[in-house]
């Protein structure tokens, strides 16, 4: 009520009796401001609900009390000075805000009405005061209006009109800008260890959205380089900087969730990039489906230097996620998820004691109990760099083993085991053939030796042992990427490079494995049991 005087008028009230009598009525030397002046000493006295429709109609005429602007300004400052002077000083943050606020509703009521030179003129004094008061606000974006403005103070009437007809200027801006909560709507937060390299351009993402309301919290996770202080130079005031001993990514993203006031959370890695309508395109999303609390995207894949390198996991599934989730984590990665500040709290944050596949046993568990919405296009860069995290295939390997086994000691309680507990096994032995594709799939796509081979080999046994038909259905493929991984184990690789140079197609096979993640069960299960699992789900 600080911020925006959300009632409007005095008109759409209802007020117990006895708390009337408490605040005292309304103040006539407020006029034509006292309905936000008694609204606001009710919310300091009591608490208020809404009727979700539209249940007044609030007439707008010419010669109404609200038309005389000026009176308005003089009596809406009176009425906030009052406010927060008896108001804690933790509330006098909102200061600013709320009288930015003021001045964009003040600049439309302005201009709402017939233009002259001295309405725009003054309608130039309130967007000066926005700009002087909001921080974060660009001047331009009030140009097309400062620009109108001053054409119809410059110019000749017809002239000023033909340009800048009044009745087509759009206000959508002063709205936009307007915030109406203490709080940000998206906290986005970022754990960083070391991440001076990349850290600016990927903050300068966050801050090339179209959504303005965010704040970003960034762990500083016992780096040693200069992450922190290259951060704090940026200088944006929704950018807050908290130092913390080493502990992981996971434990830092909780660390991050504790200092987080927004309504959503999306995490973001140090090194990757959002597209400019990520976070827009989310909130929309959520908001859209009443019943989603979590919303990603497809990925696109960029280098070291940011160039684009392939389109990354593409897979799209909406509302109750968890039976395709299992099979294979197609969210792929931790910069891709937005979710509800509640859900994250309900499932207990990340699992620190599970790097590098935190992120898998999260999303799993945000799918036992929230619906996903999905945005069809790529609103994530994922950077690839040979040191990241989830380059050390057999710490990885150890990783997502404890995350499967936690997640099927829970699975009997979730659909569709509820109805179908006699698809477990079959459930188990697809998630570790999908599971082991991709750990195949990153231990060939770095360097290989003889060594490394002969653990890609393993990787990729424990594949065929779970998804015998994988041998039977795609038998020339398999024995090609057998062949491949099998020589690398007994040739040197100066050898090996003569050979990839010479069947050009080798040592690309193992990327066409990720094309075999089976994602549906149907033609694996035996007749009874398929057709009971086609009742329950699409397969």
């Amino acid at each position: 009520m600080l911020l925006v005087n959300f009632l409007e008028n005095g008109s759409n009230l209802l007020v117990k009796t006895l708390v009337a009598r408490q605040v005292g009525g309304f103040d006539p030397v407020m006029t034509p401001a006292e309905d936000w002046d008694y609204a606001l000493r009710l919310a300091w006295a009591t608490h208020f609900v809404c009727v979700p429709q539209a249940q007044v109609l609030y007439r707008v005429l010419p010669l109404s009390a609200s038309a005389q602007v000026s009176q308005t300004e003089s009596s809406c400052c009176s009425v906030l000075d009052r406010a927060f002077a008896r108001l804690p000083q933790v509330f006098q943050a909102l200061r600013p805000d709320s009288f930015a606020n003021l001045y964009r509703y003040l600049t439309y009521r302005t201009l709402a009405s017939a233009w002259s030179p001295d309405r725009c003129r003054q309608a130039l004094t309130y967007l000066q005061h926005v700009i002087d008061l909001d921080r974060l606000v660009q001047p331009e974006t009030y140009q097309p209006l400062i620009s109108a403005c001053l054409t119809h103070i410059h110019l000749p009437q017809p002239t000023a009109h033909r340009l800048y007809p009044e009745d087509q200027c759009d206000f959508s801006v002063l709205f936009q800008e307007t915030k109406s909560s203490p709080y940000p709507l998206v906290s986005v937060i970022i754990p960083a260890y070391n991440g001076a390299k990349t850290i600016t351009e990927t903050i300068a993402s966050v801050q090339a959205q179209t959504l303005r309301d965010w704040e970003i919290i960034l762990i500083d996770d016992g780096s040693t380089d200069e992450t922190a202080a290259i951060v704090e130079a940026i200088g944006d005031p929704r950018i807050h900087v908290y130092r913390y001993p080493n502990a992981g990514q996971g434990e830092s993203r909780n660390r991050g969730a504790c200092h987080a006031t927004g309504e959503f959370f999306a995490f973001l890695d140090a090194d990757d990039l959002w597209s400019s309508d990520k976070l827009e395109r989310m909130v929309k999303a959520i908001g859209d489906h009443p019943k989603a609390a979590v919303a990603y995207s497809w990925i696109d894949h960029i280098d070291e230097d940011g160039r684009f390198m392939a389109r990354g996991c593409d897979y799209t599934r909406r509302g109750y996620v968890y039976d395709k989730l299992l099979l294979s984590d197609f969210i792929a990665g931790g910069s891709n998820l937005m979710l509800w500040r509640g859900a994250f709290g309900m499932v207990g944050g990340f699992n620190p004691e599970l790097p590098p596949a935190e992120d898998r046993d999260m999303w799993l568990r945000l799918a036992e109990k929230f619906h996903f919405v999905a945005i069809e296009a790529p609103l994530l860069q994922y950077r690839q760099v040979p040191q990241s995290q989830s380059a050390n295939v057999t710490r990885m390997e150890r990783s997502q083993r404890r995350v499967i086994e936690a997640a099927f000691d829970r699975a009997p309680d979730n659909f569709p085991f509820t109805q179908l507990p006699e698809l477990l096994p079959y459930y188990k032995c697809q998630v570790l053939a999908n599971t082991y594709k991709y750990l195949t799939f990153k231990q060939l796509d770095a360097p290989v030796d003889q060594a490394s081979a002969r653990i890609a080999l393993q990787l990729f046994q424990v594949v065929l042992d779970n998804e015998p038909t994988l041998i039977q259905q795609h038998r020339r493929f398999i024995i090609k990427l057998w062949l491949r991984i099998w020589l690398a184990t007994v040739l040197p690789p100066a050898i090996m490079a003569r050979v990839f140079r010479r069947f050009r197609t080798f040592h690309r096979l193992h990327r066409d494995l990720l094309g075999y993640t089976r994602m549906s069960l149907r033609d694996l299960l035996p007749e009874d049991l398929r057709q009971r699992y086609a009742e329950l789900t699409d397969g």
